[in-house]
C-alpha cells in the first residue's frame, strides 16, 4: 500500500500531527536531516500536499506546509530520490495550499493572539517565498518560530539546492556571515558554505573557491563534500550573479526586529572594538533566535587569564529601533563588567 492510500480517511486531527512529524524530519538536527533516511519519503510528503487541501484549516498545518515547501525549494527534501516531475508537482501543490484565502481567518487570529509566539508564527507565515528555478539564486530560509532552529542561506544553482546536495554533516551557514564572504573579486577566494554541526575538526566543512573571471564568476575546487554529490565547475554571468548577492545582502525583510538590532549592534561593536576595549574586553557574538523574538543576547570576553565570557540578555520591543540601539551602546559605554567579575571573585586585568 503506498502512503497516498494510508492517508486515505484519516481525519483532520491526524493529518496535523503527520505534518508536525514531517516537519521535525526535514529539520537539521545533531547529526543530520531524519527525512534521507524514509524510505517512502517522497510518497510520504507527496501524500501529506494532497491530503492537507481538504483538511481543516489550522495554524499548525500551515506551518508544517510552509516548511515543507521551502525544504522542497531549497532544502534536503529537494535532493531525495524523485520520481520525474514528482518534486515540482509536489511543490505546486503545496505553493497552491498556503496561498489559498482559506488561511486568512487563521491568520488574522494569530496576528491578535495575547500569545506572542503565536503573533511571531503568524509573521513568518506572511513572508512570501523567494522563487529559484534557473541559474544562481539565494534562498535565506527562516524556521518556524515554534520549532527554532537556525536561519540558513540556501545556495541554490538551476534549482539545485547545492548545499544539501553536497555536505550532510551540517546545515548551511547563516547569511550575515556567508554572503559578504561570497561576493566575487578577482583574487580567488575560499568560502566555508556550512560547518558541521559539532565541529569542522571533526566531521567536516563545505567549501568552494569563488572568483572573477571578466564577465564571469567561477565556483570550483569543492573541498568537504559528498564523493557523490552533483558537485562540478559552475559559471555564472557576473552581472546576475552580483545582483543576486546585493539583493540578498540588502534584503532585510525575513528578519524580526531582535535579529535587526543584533546585527546593527554586532556591525557597530566591529566598527568600533574600542568600545569594549575601554573595559579591557572583545567581542565575542550576538545570537538571536527566531523562538525569543523578544530578545537577543550579546557575548564578550574579558581579556587576560582566566578569561571571563559575559552574556547579557538585551530585551527589545516594538519601539525606534536606533532609539534602542543608542541605549545599548550607551550602556556598553557606561557600565564597567569589571564590578560583575569582582563580585563573582574574579580578578580584573590591569590597564
Amino acid at each position: 500500500m503506498s502512503a497516498a492510500e494510508l492517508l486515505d480517511g484519516v481525519d483532520d486531527a491526524t493529518v496535523v500531527r503527520l505534518g508536525r512529524l514531517l516537519q521535525e524530519q526535514i529539520e537539521f538536527r545533531f547529526s543530520g536531516v531524519g527525512i534521507r533516511k524514509f524510505l517512502d519519503a517522497c510518497q510520504m510528503l507527496t501524500a501529506f500536499a494532497a491530503r492537507a487541501e481538504t483538511a481543516e484549516p489550522v495554524l499548525d498545518l500551515l506551518a508544517s506546509a510552509l516548511a515543507m515547501a521551502d525544504d522542497l525549494r531549497s532544502g534536503p527534501s529537494g535532493c531525495l530520490a524523485w520520481p520525474p516531475g514528482e518534486r515540482a508537482a509536489t511543490l505546486v501543490r503545496l505553493e497552491r495550499l498556503i496561498v489559498s484565502p482559506r488561511w486568512e481567518p487563521v491568520l488574522a487570529e494569530a496576528r491578535g493572539s495575547a500569545d506572542p509566539l503565536t503573533r511571531w508564527r503568524a509573521a513568518w507565515a506572511a513572508r512570501a517565498p523567494v522563487v529559484v528555478s534557473s541559474g544562481f539564486g539565494v534562498y535565506v530560509a527562516v524556521p518556524d518560530p515554534a520549532r527554532g532552529g537556525r536561519v540558513e542561506t540556501r545556495l541554490l544553482v538551476d534549482g539545485l539546492p547545492i548545499v544539501a546536495e553536497g555536505f550532510r554533516a551540517g546545515a548551511p551557514d547563516v547569511p550575515e556571515r556567508l554572503l559578504p564572504a561570497l561576493r566575487a573579486t578577482a583574487e580567488p577566494r575560499e568560502v566555508r558554505l556550512a560547518e558541521a554541526w559539532c565541529d569542522e575538526g571533526c566531521c567536516g566543512a563545505l567549501y568552494v573557491t569563488v572568483a572573477r573571471d571578466g564577465d564571469t564568476v567561477v565556483w570550483s575546487d569543492w573541498r568537504g563534500h559528498r564523493p557523490d554529490a552533483a558537485l562540478t565547475t559552475f559559471r555564472f554571468p557576473a552581472a546576475d550573479y552580483d545582483r543576486a548577492i546585493e539583493a540578498a545582502v540588502q534584503d532585510e525583510g525575513w528578519k524580526w526586529p531582535a535579529r535587526t538590532l543584533a546585527d546593527r549592534l554586532a556591525r557597530h561593536l566591529g566598527d568600533d572594538p574600542g568600545l569594549l576595549g575601554r573595559h579591557q574586553c572583545d567581542f565575542a557574538w550576538v545570537l538571536a533566535q527566531v523562538g525569543e523574538q523578544d530578545r537577543f543576547e550579546l557575548v564578550f570576553w574579558q581579556r587576560g587569564r582566566p578569561r571571563i565570557q559575559f552574556g547579557w540578555t538585551i530585551p527589545v520591543d516594538d519601539g525606534d529601533l536606533d532609539d534602542q540601539l543608542a541605549r545599548v551602546i550607551e550602556r556598553l559605554r557606561e557600565e564597567d563588567p569589571s564590578t560583575h567579575a569582582e563580585r563573582l571573585g574574579f580578578s580584573w586585568p590591569d590597564e
